[in-house]
């Protein structure tokens, strides 16, 4: 069996192991991946979070697409993807929304500072 062939088989086994909100977890999480790459035209981004509100019952994934819709100035590089895949992780091994979501939040809230950081520093006169 090749590679491919031994990851799609993994991936699989992984699959049918899921229970069905955590099927729907991983293939909203995939679409999120997917969309990063995807760049739209130039667009002016905002330096203050935009508000929006968590609705109740928010789920983690649910949480995750508010959170970068709220933070439109926040990159999803590679660093936020994987802080952000370790915690949608946790709720997959039990952890509670509520708990996984805070740990979003945060994290969000850390990068949006580290951007108006960069931020500041770019605007710096020398």
């Amino acid at each position: 069996m090749d590679q491919d062939q031994g990851g799609r088989a993994r991936l699989l086994e992984a699959w049918r192991g899921l229970s069905p909100e955590d099927q729907r977890a991983v293939c909203l999480f995939a679409e999120f991946l997917r969309s990063k790459g995807q760049r739209a035209e130039p667009r002016s981004v905002p330096r203050e979070p935009l508000s929006i509100p968590a609705p109740a019952g928010e789920s983690a994934v649910a949480a995750l697409k508010r959170l970068k819709a709220t933070y439109p100035m926040i990159e999803a590089d590679t660093g936020l993807l994987e802080e952000a895949s370790r915690l949608l992780m946790d709720k997959v091994l039990g952890k509670p929304d509520k708990e996984v979501i805070s740990g979003m939040e945060a994290l969000f809230q850390r990068r949006y500072r580290a951007w108006l950081e960069a931020e500041r520093t770019r605007s710096a006169p020398e």
